[in-house]
């Protein structure tokens, strides 16, 4: 062992008194994580840097260089006694860095010892191999260098990349929205650098598929309801005269799932007056339909044909072909009717009665 860094000696007595280079790098680490600062300019800070404290949160005064013209900015962070608030951190720090700001004579924040003794306030601005010599030592004393050899990697710390985590998971926390989410940078900027990587693709197609069930719920009226009576049970705004209610409830207009108010005059057909084209689940998405407590066994039926396609399918196949169908059946329709007609559709669907009401292909699933 170097006898500067034995027990007692130079190095060992004065990382007593001052921080050494691990220490700080440790605090730097630290208030990345916390705050997202880019390397340099948590490097860099000076001793004066927490400004405007009010109401448990203080202002950090940072610089960064390649924002031209701009290059002097400030963040808001929480304040108070505790380590995990940046406002706390930066106060320790204060405070076990001032003597050796006295002795550097320097206004910077970071001090930090030599092992010949020497106080310096260079720290992120020293020689390369110096600063990867501190991170690779940094690695070796939390035992983290293993994460890489599992993956047959070297072991290597990178602050830009520590700064791109952070950005990642306040992105995540955000859902996205670019006005929460862009600390330090424009929206165009923090969504080229920071948003659109590989990494948030999954975040991103998920947000797209909510955008568009949304707009499609926004798009479909809810469900046309009738009881025994012709009651309404929905709450759909569309009106229907009484000659189609009346056939509606007759059956004699019944198409598989429902009743259909104009086989012939469908939103989906490819030409005016042709057939309805869609497949039988497209009765729960059509205006036309009207669903009666005698189209209930076949509903169930259905709903009970979704779930062995959901076992056999893959969950983005099943929901491509058969997610809507299932939240129209299951949110807009039987909720409107009662508990004893639910039960009473039901046993009629177990017991098969309801074959005749549906296509062969629905058929043979269920039999």
């Amino acid at each position: 062992m170097d006898k500067v860094t034995e027990l007692g000696g130079i190095g060992g007595l004065n990382s007593h008194f001052f921080l050494t280079a691990q220490d700080v790098l440790s605090f730097v680490l630290l208030l990345m994580c916390q705050t997202g600062l880019e390397p340099e300019a948590a490097c860099g800070l000076s001793a004066d840097c927490l400004i405007n404290p009010a109401r448990g949160h203080v202002s950090i005064a940072y610089v960064k260089n390649r924002s031209h013209g701009q290059s002097r900015k400030t963040l808001r962070v929480m304040d108070g006694g505790a380590l995990h608030q940046p406002g706390g951190l930066v106060r320790l720090a204060l405070r076990l860095t001032a003597h050796g700001r006295r002795l550097a004579g320097t206004d910077l924040l970071w001090t930090h010892v030599l092992r010949d003794g020497r106080v310096i306030a260079t720290f992120g601005r020293h020689r390369a191999t110096s600063l990867a010599r501190v991170k690779q030592a940094f690695l070796e004393r939390h035992q983290l260098t293993s994460l890489w050899e599992a993956a047959g990697e070297d072991a290597s710390l990178s602050l830009r990349r520590l700064r791109k985590t952070y950005k990642s998971r306040r992105y995540r926390q955000s859902g996205g929205v670019l006005e929460d989410f862009a600390e330090g940078h424009s929206p165009r900027v923090a969504a080229k650098h920071y948003a659109d990587i590989d990494a948030h693709r999954p975040l991103h197609e998920e947000a797209v598929e909510r955008g568009l069930n949304e707009a499609l719920q926004a798009a479909l009226e809810a469900p046309v309801v009738f009881d025994d009576q012709g009651g309404r049970l929905d709450t759909s705004t569309a009106e229907l005269p009484p000659e189609e209610v009346a056939v509606a409830l007759s059956g004699d207009s019944d198409v598989w799932l429902a009743s259909c108010r104009d086989f012939y005059g469908s939103p989906f057909a490819r030409r005016p007056g042709a057939g309805c084209p869609v497949a039988v689940w497209g009765c729960l998405e059509c205006p036309n339909a009207v669903f009666t407590t005698r189209h209930l066994p076949a509903i169930f039926s259905f709903a009970g044909y979704l779930t062995t396609q959901r076992e056999e399918m893959t969950m983005p196949e099943w929901n491509a072909r058969y997610a809507l169908a299932w939240e129209r059946i299951t949110t807009g329709i039987l909720p409107q009717f009662s508990t004893d007609q639910q039960a009473t559709a039901r046993l009629i669907a177990e017991s098969h009665e309801t074959a005749l009401h549906l296509p062969g292909q629905i058929l043979k699933g269920l039999t």
